[in-house]
């Protein structure tokens, strides 16, 4: 293209003035090693660019293979040799969202969460960090967060058998959590607005405000949301672009333990579609209790306070009745034709 340009010029220059324009002269002059030099300078960057951005790739895809296959961990005697627990009472460990905390909670407790022991799971991992360094200091679900929850586990499951309930981030905890260790007094988890990984996220959003410029293509909003992604650690230093996702560990989960996915399609921080992805991925490993709500409205983390609330309420205790949990027989049997139609 470079050449036939090139070319163009100086014919016109010949045909029109009898001899070469300046800058054709100063072109012709130039020797061949001098523009092939400027033509691989041109292209350097792009090209060094490109190849750190596969060798990233590589690493990252070769981490994720580790992760999905890795055994699981035990953190106590199964549900067999353990037997007696199954009569302790029943607590809900609660994990709220991004910059959420026990006010997170506080809104789903009474009509959402079923027991009378709730725990938060707080995240915000030394109480001396303000509101502002919570997000500097943020493991987006990986590795600090698991073993947050882990420690809150160890301690609520030696008195209790556990709930787990989480929100948004703390979803995705959950997710990980279970993904990679073996909790027998886990009884249940409930899901609510799950991310797959943090790069759905952020395509998502890439989206939703490049439509308002230009129209992109879907592969371009893609790259762009997995650059994003993997330069999160920028702002969150507790992330790593090579680290645990819950679509990678979601096939491991425990395919006996009753879970319960809800989603909204008015979700504008995490879509649906990332949260319907974790319950798919369960379903075709072969998880025979995983229940899948998706409802119409309801903003993020605050869904209970969308015209779907209620809905949501009376599917969550048809649930718990379900599985043999702490339930409100009213709400549940007001569920129960909801709840019929969550294992698409």
């Amino acid at each position: 293209m470079q050449y036939n340009l090139l070319s163009c010029v100086l014919i016109v220059s010949f045909v029109f003035f009898g001899q070469t324009s300046p800058a054709a002269q100063m072109l012709l002059q130039q020797p061949p090693a001098t523009q092939v030099a400027k033509r691989l300078k041109r292209v350097a960057v792009p090209l060094l660019l490109a190849g750190g951005y596969a060798i990233h790739k590589l690493v990252q895809t070769a981490c994720r293979l580790s992760e999905k296959h890795a055994p699981k961990i035990a953190l106590d005697q199964s549900h067999a040799d353990n037997k007696e627990k199954n009569d302790k009472p029943f607590a809900t460990l609660f994990a709220h969202g991004h910059g959420g905390g026990i006010d997170h909670m506080n809104i789903y407790t009474g009509d959402y969460l079923p027991t009378s022991k709730n725990v938060p799971c707080q995240f915000l991992n030394k109480p001396e960090y303000k509101a502002k360094e919570f997000f500097k200091y943020s493991y987006l679900a990986q590795e600090g967060d698991i073993q947050i929850l882990k420690a809150s586990y160890e301690e609520l499951q030696k008195d209790h058998n556990i709930i787990l309930f989480g929100v948004s981030r703390g979803a995705s905890v959950i997710r990980n959590f279970l993904g990679r260790y073996r909790a027998s007094q886990v009884k249940a988890a409930v899901e609510e607005s799950p991310f797959a990984s943090l790069e759905d996220v952020t395509t998502h959003i890439v989206s939703k405000e490049a439509d308002k410029i230009v129209p992109f293509p879907f592969v371009v909003k893609k790259v762009l949301g997995d650059i994003i992604a993997s330069c999160a650690k920028i702002m969150f230093k507790g992330y790593s672009p090579y680290g645990i996702r819950p679509v990678d560990v979601a096939a491991k989960v425990d395919p006996e333990l009753p879970i319960l996915v809800v989603c909204s399609k008015e979700d504008d921080v995490i879509p649906a579609s990332s949260s319907i992805k974790l319950y798919e991925k369960i379903k075709q490993a072969g998880h025979k209790k995983a229940h899948l709500l998706v409802l119409d409205h309801g903003q993020h983390a605050y869904i209970t306070a969308g015209r779907d609330g209620l809905k949501y309420r009376n599917v969550l205790h048809a649930f718990y009745q379900k599985y043999n949990l702490p339930h409100t027989a009213e709400y549940a049997k007001a569920g129960e034709a909801h709840f019929a139609k969550t294992q698409p």
